[in-house]
């Protein structure tokens, strides 16, 4: 009998702390100003909102230092992202021009050129190695560049690997000096270097 009675107490001390527990971990939702600003309001947070990167349902958000959601285009730690006007971040995809890459990040140029808007071949080798180090691609230690070929409109530069006997080539990116796409010649992926 007194055993029954310690199994049921340990029973409902169990199913109250789980409801408590819920009830707090739960407690995550949007909030709304009176003049329109959003601000994510979270019981685990110390101050009760979000300030900075947040992942919430899968997208990414930024607060400001003051806890209120930012849309468009925002400069954090030197780089610029864009949020949509639900404030989640955008990648991959070009804005107003700039091309946003895998991280949200604004692709920018290395270097300006002569008051021109075309890249040079030292621009073009600076961007497409940053391209292909952000998308994870031929990060060898091996893996050199070389010029292929230049024109007033393209410069091509090959990908590969080099060796103590050869060099072998493993992708040729056609690279637009005025639009900064770097077009694959045969199998890799578009890289968007401006």
């Amino acid at each position: 009998m007194r055993n029954s009675s310690l199994k049921k107490a340990v029973s409902l001390l169990f199913v109250c702390s789980m409801v408590y527990f819920n009830a707090f971990v739960s407690f995550a939702q949007w909030q709304q100003s009176q003049d329109g600003r959003w601000w994510y309001e979270e019981a685990a947070y110390f101050r009760g909102y979000a300030v900075g990167w947040e992942l919430i349902d899968g997208q990414w958000y930024h607060f400001d230092q003051d806890g209120w959601l930012q849309t468009g285009w925002q400069l954090i730690d030197n780089s610029w992202y864009y949020f949509d006007s639900s404030g989640a971040m955008l990648s991959n995809q070009e804005i107003d021009g700039y091309y946003l890459g895998k991280s949200g990040a604004m692709a920018t140029l290395a270097a300006e050129s002569d008051d021109t808007d075309e890249m040079t071949v030292d621009q073009a080798y600076d961007l497409l190695w940053e391209a292909l180090v952000e998308a994870g691609l031929y990060q060898n230690p091996n893996t050199v560049m070389m010029l292929d070929y230049e024109t007033d409109e393209v410069i091509a530069i090959s990908v590969g690997e080099n060796s103590p006997v050869k060099y072998t080539a493993i992708e040729h990116y056609e690279i637009d000096r005025k639009t900064g796409i770097a077009t694959p010649m045969f199998w890799g992926e578009v890289l968007y270097l401006k």
